[in-house]
């Protein structure tokens, strides 16, 4: 179907999303340019669900999101992968050479961490306070005890049908938050050299609200 507009300008649709616009006489190009505007930034105001997933922390994130069409699907899953390559890289307890895994290795002297690490911590304190110590990220030596009972062996790599005694007294000797302290300018220091951490059950939640904001 064929259209003829005013001016002399002539507009042939083809299909909804496209069309070929021939302009007759220079008056008509102010027109069809202010049209082509319109359409264009219409368009691309215009929302459409992506849906992506990856790896992270272990284990596996799947994102569905509502967001406008001038946003590509990959530019957005960079963004975010990035996002969590770097909180990955601070507390990862599978990553030997993360933050946290570093802290966990080193000595009773002040550690440098990130700002995202150390709002971790924060919150980590007032859990802990809350729950009156039955959740404490601490409790790494004590985890580990029972991780090598599941694979069948003691934390000398002996066989066992069950984790000594022993082995988790010592264990428990080495946790508790209070053992912590949290300096100024991202520094936090061991009281005891034994003291390990573990994020796991809070940095997943702190990575989601991250994306959230980050995808906001």
């Amino acid at each position: 179907m064929c259209v003829v507009a005013p001016k002399g300008t002539i507009i042939v649709p083809l299909n909804p999303f496209r069309m070929i616009i021939t302009v007759i006489n220079k008056r008509g190009y102010s027109v069809i340019f202010v049209f082509i505007v319109l359409f264009i930034g219409w368009g691309m105001t215009r929302y459409r669900y992506i849906q992506f997933s990856g790896e992270t922390m272990g284990t596996t994130y799947r994102i569905t999101v509502q967001l406008p069409r001038w946003q590509f699907q990959s530019r957005v899953k960079r963004q975010v992968d990035l996002q969590l390559k770097e909180l990955n890289r601070s507390m990862s307890t599978y990553d030997d050479a993360s933050e946290i895994s570093q802290f966990n290795r080193h000595d009773r002297s002040p550690f440098k961490i990130s700002s995202d690490f150390y709002r971790v911590l924060q919150h980590s304190y007032g859990l802990y306070t809350h729950s009156g110590g039955a959740w404490d990220p601490t409790s790494y030596p004590l985890f580990m005890v029972w991780k090598a009972w599941i694979n069948g062996y003691d934390v000398q790599g002996n066989n066992v049908e069950f984790p000594q005694s022993a082995w988790i007294k010592e264990s428990r000797g080495h946790i508790g938050l209070d053992q912590l302290i949290l300096l100024p300018e991202n520094h936090i220091q061991k009281m005891i050299p034994q003291l390990q951490l573990d994020l796991s059950s809070i940095a997943k939640g702190y990575g989601v609200d991250k994306i959230a904001m980050l995808l906001d």
